[in-house]
């Protein structure tokens, strides 16, 4: 089974999830690929607390079950309940659930359910031959979130969206939890962009073919600034 089935696939259950109602907000690969096109093999939906117990349902009505859950108490509860289902043996699709919010481990910021909702809109989601409308988190605190993160593959996704959204937007959404921790992170993220590896890494998941220079430098002048801010 190619990627283009497995991507069909995860499109498929996020239209379905949109049609029976259920109120979440996509983030992670699907997120990103609303901003420029990029293949994932999981799904990562934020929800409710109170919605949790539908969406367990539905997950295991559509096949998948459970391979770990994990819980952080820092400002307010949130648990990440990870799921798996196998079109064949061999490949796998997964599905992250997030309850209450989404959090960075490296910086203790967060950001609530509530907050998400209200910083999120309907918009078309692309995978593999297939396309559906879904709740999408905006690109500003989608790009705050990975900075936070700062992993190179996140700084992947942070070019990708950052072709789309105005950097100065990030902000609000970028300052919160450990200042140094954070500063630590933007430094980090710094030197990533501009190493060979991350520009091997975004031809590999965008499939183009260089990062726009005009998109590198405009990022590491807000990485920059923000640095210096928080030093």
């Amino acid at each position: 089974m190619s990627f283009n089935n497995r991507s069909d696939a995860l499109i498929e259950l996020l239209e379905e999830l949109t049609q029976e109602g259920h109120e979440y907000v996509l983030v992670g690969g699907y997120a990103v690929s609303a901003f420029n096109a990029r293949f994932s093999t999981d799904l990562d939906i934020v929800v409710a607390p109170d919605s949790k117990a539908d969406f367990v349902e539905f997950l295991e009505r559509q096949g998948f079950e459970e391979t770990d859950s994990h819980a952080k108490e820092w400002f307010y509860d949130t648990e990440v309940i990870e799921y798996e289902k196998r079109l064949t043996p061999q490949q796998p699709i997964g599905f992250d659930l997030l309850v209450n919010g989404l959090g960075c481990r490296q910086t203790e910021a967060q950001w609530s359910f509530d907050y998400l909702y209200d910083h999120s809109h309907q918009q078309e989601v692309s995978g593999g031959t297939v396309t559906t409308m879904a709740r999408v988190i905006d690109g500003a605190v989608l790009v705050a979130a990975k900075l936070h993160s700062g992993r190179e593959t996140d700084l992947r996704d942070v070019l990708a969206v950052a072709e789309e959204i105005d950097l100065d937007a990030v902000t609000p959404h970028l300052r919160r939890g450990d200042d140094d921790a954070l500063r630590e992170q933007l430094e980090r993220g710094l030197e990533i962009i501009e190493s060979d590896e991350l520009k091997h890494g975004y031809r590999s998941d965008f499939g183009a073919s260089a990062v726009s220079e005009e998109t590198v430098t405009a990022l590491q002048g807000y990485l920059s600034a923000q640095i210096d801010h928080l030093s």
